[in-house]
């Protein structure tokens, strides 16, 4: 299935399979090696999915009576640093 096809929830599904198989350890090198390559770029498939969703999701925030648009922050990586 091509990218463009695949939803980021079968893309999360196919990783989880991925690991189950390498970590099953069943297989060859070679095809593990193969498996390996494409939970690589499934990761990498899923990580722009995740920002292409967090650019398009935006908050209304009201501050002193007025609306503002922030750009929703996910992972909380504005307050990571507040611990």
């Amino acid at each position: 299935m091509k990218d463009s096809e695949k939803t980021f929830e079968q893309g999360v599904e196919r990783l989880e399979e991925i690991v189950s198989i390498l970590e099953d350890g069943k297989i060859s090198l070679e095809r593990a090696v193969e498996i390996f390559e494409e939970g690589i770029q499934l990761t990498k498939y899923c990580n722009r999915k995740l920002e292409s969703i967090e650019n398009k999701i935006s908050l209304l925030i009201e501050e002193d009576g007025s609306v503002q648009e922030k750009k929703f922050d996910l992972f909380g990586e504005e307050g990571k640093n507040d611990i």
